[in-house]
């Protein structure tokens, strides 16, 4: 979607257009076009951050913007590689672990192969998708190895 159809969805849906937000959202666009963008920001954490940045209501925007584009609300940067929908070239790939520290202070590791969604938790609290690695799985967010079933 454009972002003039995001706002005005948001005008019907929550009163106001919330530009910045989806500004925001979408300022990967002109550097990896298409699938790629979403990547850094079009999921639950970017969301989450979209409210810490721009306010609560912008949270709401966010996630409206998020399920338009996606059809639904991904947990993570993760869910684009589970899927196989994107498989990012040397030099992309490189550009997008520096953008996701960027905006998320995130580190994707891309050389773990895919990633495998458990019924796990990590002891940080994070739920979600987590990397396969040699010695097991490894949460993304703290780093460390989960062993722990959500309950």
């Amino acid at each position: 979607m454009h972002a003039r159809e995001h706002a005005s969805h948001c005008v019907e849906k929550l009163g106001a257009p919330f530009w910045e937000v989806h500004n925001w959202l979408d300022q990967y666009f002109r550097t990896y076009w298409g699938l790629p963008h979403r990547i850094i920001l079009h999921h639950r954490l970017g969301v989450k951050l979209a409210g810490i940045l721009f306010g609560p209501e912008a949270e709401a925007a966010a996630k409206l913007h998020v399920m338009d584009d996606q059809g639904r609300l991904p947990q993570g940067p993760e869910y684009y590689f589970q899927r196989c929908e994107y498989l990012p070239s040397q030099g992309e790939a490189a550009n997008l672990k520096r953008h996701l520290d960027e905006a998320l202070g995130y580190d994707l590791d891309l050389r773990a192969g895919r990633t495998l969604k458990r019924n796990l938790r990590c002891p940080c609290g994070y739920r979600g998708y987590f990397l396969r690695t040699e010695a097991g799985e490894l949460c993304p967010w703290c780093r460390g190895h989960v062993t722990k079933r959500k309950k």
